[in-house]
């Protein structure tokens, strides 16, 4: 996955819609209802700024960190997505079937062209949607813990799952449905 990161540019998602409202957040330090004022694009943009901020405010976090916005410089940030997804698997996979159930579901995720190529190192935001969903399941497995709720990883992961992607607050309520 490092590989394909560092060779692929952004692609339509990760340019068009991720990666372009991170660059406004740097540059504007705010998003308007249209992301480019032009009557030929009037309605057309206005629905990238309702999708859901996490993927762009890390991006943004990112290039303000680093003093600038460059949009190859926020693909990096796919690779810790990409590592998330794997630590969650292999805890998901042990809570349900041991060490060695983790270890074969993560080397299975590793292994998957979807979520290791391509449409995921292009900036896509599918590949942190399933690292935020496999890291709740993985909370909702281990149980509610110890200490104040405030510490507690499931409500914050449940709030990852929906700050990604719209599909995240289907996803969410099926997670819910089934620790119930």
């Amino acid at each position: 996955f490092a590989a394909a990161n560092l060779r692929y540019h952004l692609l339509w998602d990760g340019l068009h819609i991720w990666a372009t409202k991170a660059m406004l957040l740097v540059d504007a330090g705010r998003l308007t209802p249209e992301l480019w004022v032009a009557p030929d694009l009037e309605g057309r943009v206005g629905r990238v700024v309702s999708y859901p901020p996490l993927v762009p405010l890390l991006e943004a976090l990112a290039a303000t960190v680093r003093g600038a916005f460059d949009f190859d410089a926020v693909k990096p940030l796919f690779l810790l997505f990409f590592a998330s997804l794997l630590a969650g698997t292999f805890e998901a996979g042990r809570r349900l079937a041991g060490r060695r159930g983790g270890l074969a579901a993560t080397a299975l995720v590793a292994a998957l062209p979807p979520l290791s190529t391509s449409w995921a190192a292009g900036g896509y935001a599918d590949m942190p949607q399933a690292a935020a969903l496999v890291a709740l399941a993985g909370a909702l497995l281990r149980g509610d813990g110890e200490g104040p709720a405030w510490r507690r990883p499931a409500p914050w992961l449940l709030g990852a799952v929906v700050s990604v992607k719209g599909e995240g607050t289907i996803l969410a309520a099926v997670a819910l449905g089934g620790s119930a």
